[in-house]
């Protein structure tokens, strides 16, 4: 049985997606990448996998 509960975990998702969409915008807003730049991170419940925005531009990056 894992450490944490269904709403935890849903949490500390939502936690690691709301940083990875703050990590593009600040990027993107700086001119650290381009259009075909990306921030990658871990999955918080899954480390072999990783999250990373879908094929945009750093600045447009949402949660949805």
């Amino acid at each position: 049985m894992a450490p944490w509960s269904s709403a935890d975990a849903k949490g500390l998702l939502r936690a690691a997606i709301r940083d990875l969409v703050i990590a593009n915008r600040i990027l993107g807003n700086e001119g650290v990448v381009d259009a075909f730049g990306h921030v990658s991170i871990r999955h918080p419940l899954r480390p072999e996998r990783y999250l990373l925005a879908r094929s945009r531009s750093p600045q447009l990056v949402e949660a949805d």
